[in-house]
């Protein structure tokens, strides 16, 4: 990855703007953290309102595990409700993997996979655009916020000729996941993760 290099107005790709693919399917996740519901078992979860550094804590690690985010970003009280119903048989794990994909949807504003992406992104880049991150107030900003800046970041400091087959890569449903209107997963957190990028 290449610094970002300043423009002048007298630059020839001064005016020439990239172009990136519409991502965010909700801005209105951007504007500050708010909570999700999932509902399982005819109980209703709630994730509380949490800033992108507790998203990123559960998320941005080399070995993901859905569990960290349902049920470990749920209060106490109802994580123990949740792995009681789940020990009862009301719902298995991949429904629980399912959810915990809705909720990462949600949060992040972004289709489940191209979050996952972006945040594996920043784990493997992060030597290099790091410091320019440093600015971006984590533990303040909802995760959809802290994905926009970074995703700009990344875009700014990447060579232009890379840019075009990133994004397709980015946008790509998972071989498996269907990428129609129900968008029904039809593959493991696991499988999807094995993919090479």
């Amino acid at each position: 990855m290449a610094g970002r290099p300043a423009l002048s107005p007298a630059s020839p790709d001064f005016n020439q703007r990239i172009v990136v693919p519409r991502l965010v399917q909700d801005a209105v996740w951007a504007l500050k953290p708010w909570p999700v519901v999932v509902s399982a078992a005819g109980h209703d979860f709630t994730i509380p309102a949490l800033p992108a550094a507790d998203w990123l804590g559960a998320l941005m690690t080399p070995d993901l595990d859905l569990d960290d985010v349902l049920p470990g970003l749920l209060p106490a009280d109802e994580q123990g409700l949740f792995e009681d119903l789940l020990f009862a048989g009301k719902f298995d794990l991949t429904q629980v993997q399912d959810l915990a994909l809705e909720a990462v949807a949600t949060v992040s504003a972004r289709k489940w996979w191209v979050t996952l992406r972006l945040i594996g992104c920043a784990l493997r880049v992060w030597d290099d655009i790091g410091s320019e991150m440093a600015h971006v107030d984590a533990d303040r900003l909802s995760l959809a916020a802290w994905l926009d800046v970074f995703f700009r970041e990344l875009i700014m400091n990447m060579e232009k000729d890379s840019r075009s087959m990133f994004l397709a890569k980015l946008e790509m449903p998972p071989v498996g996941a269907v990428a129609a209107e129900a968008e029904e997963i039809e593959m493991t957190v696991e499988n999807f993760l094995s993919l090479g990028e």
